[in-house]
Protein backbone atom coordinates (compact mmCIF):
# COMPACT_ATOMS: atom_id res chain seq x y z
CA UNK A 1 0.00 0.00 0.00
CA UNK A 2 3.10 2.32 0.51
CA UNK A 3 3.67 2.50 -3.58
CA UNK A 4 0.00 3.69 -4.20
CA UNK A 5 0.65 6.22 -1.39
CA UNK A 6 3.89 7.19 -3.38
CA UNK A 7 1.77 7.67 -5.94
CA UNK A 8 -0.61 10.07 -4.26
CA UNK A 9 2.46 11.96 -2.97
CA UNK A 10 4.50 12.19 -6.47
CA UNK A 11 1.38 14.29 -7.41
CA UNK A 12 2.19 17.16 -5.70
CA UNK A 13 5.21 18.08 -7.08
CA UNK A 14 4.23 18.48 -10.80
CA UNK A 15 7.22 17.77 -12.37
CA UNK A 16 8.93 15.57 -15.21
CA UNK A 17 10.73 13.40 -12.39
CA UNK A 18 7.32 12.64 -10.94
CA UNK A 19 5.96 11.44 -14.38
CA UNK A 20 8.84 8.96 -14.66
CA UNK A 21 8.55 7.45 -11.51
CA UNK A 22 5.00 6.81 -11.97
CA UNK A 23 5.99 5.57 -15.13
CA UNK A 24 7.74 2.68 -13.46
CA UNK A 25 5.05 2.04 -11.83
CA UNK A 26 2.18 1.87 -15.00
CA UNK A 27 2.54 -1.94 -15.00
CA UNK A 28 2.72 -2.22 -11.23
CA UNK A 29 0.53 -5.97 -10.25
CA UNK A 30 -1.18 -4.39 -8.05
CA UNK A 31 -4.27 -2.20 -9.75
CA UNK A 32 -4.83 -0.26 -6.78
CA UNK A 33 -0.89 1.64 -7.30
CA UNK A 34 -2.12 1.99 -11.12
CA UNK A 35 -5.55 3.25 -10.16
CA UNK A 36 -3.49 5.59 -8.37
CA UNK A 37 -0.98 5.98 -11.16
CA UNK A 38 -3.76 6.96 -13.86
CA UNK A 39 -5.04 9.71 -10.91
CA UNK A 40 -1.12 11.01 -9.95
CA UNK A 41 -0.64 11.43 -13.80
CA UNK A 42 -4.13 13.46 -14.65
CA UNK A 43 -2.82 15.84 -11.18
CA UNK A 44 0.18 16.15 -12.87
CA UNK A 45 -0.96 17.60 -16.06
CA UNK A 46 1.95 17.28 -18.10
CA UNK A 47 1.81 15.88 -21.66
CA UNK A 48 5.11 13.68 -20.84
CA UNK A 49 2.24 11.45 -19.11
CA UNK A 50 -0.29 11.03 -21.96
CA UNK A 51 2.06 8.29 -22.91
CA UNK A 52 1.85 6.20 -19.67
CA UNK A 53 -2.20 7.03 -19.78
CA UNK A 54 -2.01 5.37 -22.99
CA UNK A 55 -1.20 2.17 -21.45
CA UNK A 56 -3.47 2.27 -18.58
CA UNK A 57 -6.43 2.88 -20.75
CA UNK A 58 -6.15 -0.21 -22.08
CA UNK A 59 -5.79 -1.99 -18.34
CA UNK A 60 -7.83 -5.22 -17.35
CA UNK A 61 -9.08 -3.18 -14.40
CA UNK A 62 -12.14 -1.06 -15.73
CA UNK A 63 -11.46 1.93 -12.80
CA UNK A 64 -7.86 2.46 -13.77
CA UNK A 65 -9.16 2.45 -17.73
CA UNK A 66 -12.20 5.26 -16.26
CA UNK A 67 -9.51 7.03 -14.68
CA UNK A 68 -6.89 6.94 -17.13
CA UNK A 69 -9.68 8.19 -19.78
CA UNK A 70 -10.31 11.00 -16.74
CA UNK A 71 -6.55 12.44 -16.79
CA UNK A 72 -6.82 12.55 -20.15
CA UNK A 73 -9.16 15.48 -20.64
CA UNK A 74 -7.77 16.87 -17.41
CA UNK A 75 -3.99 17.11 -18.82
CA UNK A 76 -5.63 18.58 -22.51
CA UNK A 77 -3.82 17.95 -24.83
CA UNK A 78 -4.52 17.11 -28.25
CA UNK A 79 -2.46 14.25 -28.34
CA UNK A 80 -5.03 12.52 -26.02
CA UNK A 81 -7.83 12.43 -28.66
CA UNK A 82 -6.87 9.78 -30.84
CA UNK A 83 -5.90 7.78 -27.62
CA UNK A 84 -9.55 8.29 -26.48
CA UNK A 85 -10.94 7.42 -29.85
CA UNK A 86 -9.00 4.13 -30.30
CA UNK A 87 -10.32 2.98 -26.78
CA UNK A 88 -14.23 3.88 -26.89
CA UNK A 89 -15.09 -0.02 -27.17
CA UNK A 90 -14.94 -0.91 -23.48
CA UNK A 91 -16.98 -4.06 -22.30
CA UNK A 92 -18.23 -2.34 -19.47
CA UNK A 93 -21.25 0.44 -20.10
CA UNK A 94 -19.93 2.57 -17.18
CA UNK A 95 -16.20 2.92 -18.36
CA UNK A 96 -17.39 3.38 -22.01
CA UNK A 97 -19.24 6.69 -21.13
CA UNK A 98 -16.94 7.75 -18.92
CA UNK A 99 -14.47 7.51 -22.28
CA UNK A 100 -17.00 8.98 -24.09
CA UNK A 101 -17.18 12.00 -21.78
CA UNK A 102 -13.77 12.00 -21.50
CA UNK A 103 -13.54 12.31 -25.15
CA UNK A 104 -16.19 15.02 -25.46
CA UNK A 105 -14.35 17.27 -22.49
CA UNK A 106 -11.09 16.52 -24.36
CA UNK A 107 -12.01 18.21 -27.72
CA UNK A 108 -13.94 21.36 -25.79
CA UNK A 109 -10.93 22.16 -23.86
CA UNK A 110 -8.50 21.80 -27.24
CA UNK A 111 -11.13 23.66 -29.31
CA UNK A 112 -11.09 26.19 -26.67
CA UNK A 113 -7.23 26.42 -27.07
CA UNK A 114 -7.28 27.02 -30.50
CA UNK A 115 -9.35 30.21 -29.77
Amino acid sequence: MLTAFSAIALSTFRSEAAVRVLASLVNDEDPVVRWHVAVALGEIGLRSGIQHLSKLIDDPIPPVRAHAAISLAQIGHEDGISILERSLEDDVERVKRIKLASLSTLKSIVKFERG
